[in-house]
């Protein structure tokens, strides 16, 4: 597999055991299932359908949009809803999807910057 697929596979399971409140597992893990099969969805759609995406690395396509999907869509969705504000007001909430919304947006740009990933335009 592609070493940076297989660095950012590890670095978001190891953000996810230090960070991660395990006690809640049960109740979140249902979450992270649908949106990596989501990720996987639309992965494949805006290649094959719609090509706004694409990945790149030394392994077939489908094993690293897997450990794309099973690493950084996991663990992303994981630590989000651990850190969902109890209290879910405009003021409460804005700040926080601006905060994951930079994070979202800085992961696919290391992805692209690093030749790993492009749009299509």
């Amino acid at each position: 597999m592609d070493l940076f697929f297989m660095i950012t596979f590890f670095i978001s399971w190891i953000i996810w055991f230090i960070l991660a409140d395990k006690s809640r597992w049960r109740e979140i893990l249902p979450v992270c299932v649908l949106a990596s099969g989501l990720g996987m969805l639309t992965d494949d759609l805006t290649e094959h359908a719609i090509m706004y995406w694409e990945y790149f690395g030394e392994e077939p396509k489908w094993v690293v949009q897997i450990a794309d999907d099973l690493g950084i869509y996991v663990v992303v969705t994981y630590l989000f809803i651990q850190w969902l504000q109890k209290e879910k007001t405009l003021p409460n909430m804005l700040p926080y999807w601006f905060i994951w919304t930079g994070l979202s947006i800085t992961i696919e740009y290391i992805h692209i910057a690093t030749g790993h990933m492009t749009h299509q335009y």
